[in-house]
């Protein structure tokens, strides 16, 4: 019993950056990540951070006074707020965030060619970051893209298990959490507002295995400022073995997209399908008044390797374009089979009127098997959890399914 005493005493020893160097203790968050050694907790106390670092250590943690605590129900402490950038390198894999804040000019950056493996962000609140201009035309490629939480990973590589948890995301002015080449990713009861461009965005070559987005709030305060709440721009594998699951149970969608001359704005998004076996679940989610709602391009797919469910939703107020839609440009029902089923969901008009009869709706429905029927009551919807689900059904540390 002694010894065991010990080992947990000796666990819960941190690296304290307090500005003191006194035995375990350190001036910067620099000094203590030079200390620091695999699977080290690195703990700071409340007050401010601008100092750019990097990240080389794995197994490391980094907590600040809220570590914990939800960052969008929670009762939070004095907090340590972050306003520099942190930069990742590969041999940082393995690493938590846990409990602190992030501002101005604030962000976490992973840039090599070569896989990352396993990302926590949790209990984190990340607000008022610096405010940008979107010209497109500055970036080489779509992968280089800003992003609050940026891996980009413009040629080779991939992002693997990264988990989005209880953070609180405000006026992010950037793409909010950006990752190319993901491999397993859970986003879960997270609050993303107002923010100007995607709040998640997912980018190829390959991106494939658990996607979980449950119980997340996506809010624009005003309407028309917001491209997408999940953009998946590329989804699949590189074989059907690789399979790309994706789940989007409890979440609500709140004024998002804009007229911005793409058919992909609104709640959700993939624009360009990989040929290999993916499937969705779209459940349980409240849309409350998108310009469009749910855009899924399956070019290239068949009844074999392309499945999509939307069931047991809430559509408060009619798009401007669409419930659903997948064709782009030339693309024809050859090309893209109408595969989508929608089965019950609650509709309402732009007055609140409940819609029990879609017929007289019918062209909002495009390019789908079957736009099911309407609910004459709103069907509960919120508070499920697949967190579990996904650690039973992946193994998230390896990458892979088991089965």
């Amino acid at each position: 019993k002694g010894n065991l005493t010990l080992i947990a005493k000796w666990k819960e020893i941190a690296l304290i950056v307090d500005g003191t160097t006194e035995d375990g203790h350190y001036a910067t968050l620099a000094d203590a990540l030079a200390a620091a050694k695999d699977g080290d907790v690195i703990k700071l106390a409340a007050g401010e951070y601008l100092e750019n670092v990097t990240i080389n250590v794995p197994n490391l943690t980094i907590k600040g006074p809220n570590a914990g605590i939800d960052a969008v129900n929670g009762t939070r402490e004095a907090e340590a707020i972050i306003k520099g950038v942190w930069t990742l390198t590969s041999a940082a894999k393995g690493i938590v965030v846990d409990g602190l804040s992030f501002t101005e000019g604030a962000k976490i950056a992973y840039g090599e060619n070569t896989a990352f493996v396993g990302f926590t962000f949790q209990n984190n609140k990340v607000y008022d970051t610096t405010e940008y201009a979107m010209d497109w035309s500055k970036y080489e490629t779509r992968y280089e893209l800003p992003g609050f939480i940026q891996f980009t990973l413009k040629s080779g590589g991939s992002v693997q298990n990264v988990y989005i948890l209880n953070n609180s995301f405000v006026n992010v002015s950037e793409i909010n959490v950006l990752a190319n080449r993901a491999i397993n990713m859970v986003v879960d009861g997270n609050l993303f507002k107002d923010f100007d461009v995607d709040a998640i965005r997912v980018e190829g070559g390959y991106a494939y295995g658990a996607f979980g987005f449950t119980n997340n709030v996506f809010e624009q305060t005003v309407a028309g400022n917001a491209c997408q709440g999940i953009f998946l721009y590329s989804i699949a594998g590189g074989s059907d073995s690789n399979k790309a699951e994706v789940v989007i149970d409890s979440n609500e969608f709140i004024n998002l997209g804009k007229d911005n001359g793409t058919v992909f704005t609104g709640a959700i998004s993939a624009y360009r399908f990989q040929e290999h076996l993916t499937t969705f679940e779209i459940v349980n989610n409240i849309f409350d008044h998108c310009y469009d709602y749910i855009y899924l391009r399956n070019n290239g797919g068949n009844s074999s390797n392309w499945f999509c469910t939307v069931e047991n939703n809430q559509f408060l107020g009619l798009p401007v374009n669409q419930y659903f839609g997948s064709y782009r440009g030339s693309d024809t029902e050859s090309t893209n089979p109408h595969l989508a089923v929608f089965t019950k969901n609650y509709y309402e008009d732009n007055e609140g009127k409940v819609i029990t009869n879609l017929s007289a709706y019918e062209n909002y429905f495009k390019h789908m098997a079957s736009y099911g029927t309407a609910l004459e009551a709103k069907p509960a919807v919120g508070s499920a959890s697949r967190l579990e689900f996904w650690q039973i059904s992946y193994d998230l540390n390896a990458g892979t399914t088991k089965g």
